[in-house]
């Protein structure tokens, strides 16, 4: 789909055509999907997001603003959906169990079929031990393949910090799996 038939679905979705948005979500879905399902890891749950998302894009669709791009704008609605799922589900777990399931959730972003078995282990731990924000752009930049573009835009953030974010985050990575390793140039 080129940009101009984009434009286009969009501003006849705007006006009311259910068909036009249709048409959106099937050229966009698969993108979100692998998006959401980057977030949860769970299939079920990843399509839930990925449908919540659509259906709250299809009810804002008059806001959206045509300057940005409108896959990360659904990225970023259902961003959104996936943190208020989180936050409902959380919210009655006691601190060791809500640490639990981080590290769990982390850890599964990570779980690569081509890495050994030492090596998989020491960037899930590695990983686990970055913060949140570098966690989060670093998946959907090298997981994802989502462009800093589109990662700023769904994350509702700036391009400088999204930049800085990645490569904080390589270099903490890096740092933190040199010390679980031992190796001398930990520091």
């Amino acid at each position: 789909m080129n940009d101009v038939n984009e434009t286009e679905l969009i501003f006849r979705s705007q006006k009311g055509d259910a068909h036009a948005f249709k048409e959106l979500m099937k050229f966009h879905k698969n993108y979100v999907y692998r998006f959401c399902y980057q977030l949860s890891r769970e299939p079920e749950e990843a399509d839930d997001l990925a449908q919540e998302g659509f259906i709250q894009a299809y009810e804002k669709i008059n806001r959206y603003k045509t300057l940005g791009s409108f896959r990360a704008w659904i990225c970023s609605i259902s961003y959104r959906v996936f943190l208020n799922r989180r936050v409902k589900n959380t919210r009655h777990l006691d601190a060791e169990h809500k640490l639990r399931l981080e590290i769990n959730y982390i850890a599964e972003l990570n779980n690569q079929e081509e890495c050994e078995m030492v090596e998989r282990n020491s960037l899930e731990k590695a990983f686990e031990k970055l913060p949140e924000d570098y966690r989060q752009c670093l998946s959907l930049r090298f997981l994802n393949d989502a462009s800093i573009e589109e990662i700023a835009e769904s994350l509702c953030e700036p391009i400088a910090t999204i930049k800085t974010r990645l490569h904080r985050g390589k270099l903490l990575l890096v740092r933190a799996i040199n010390i679980l390793e031992g190796s001398p140039h930990a520091l």
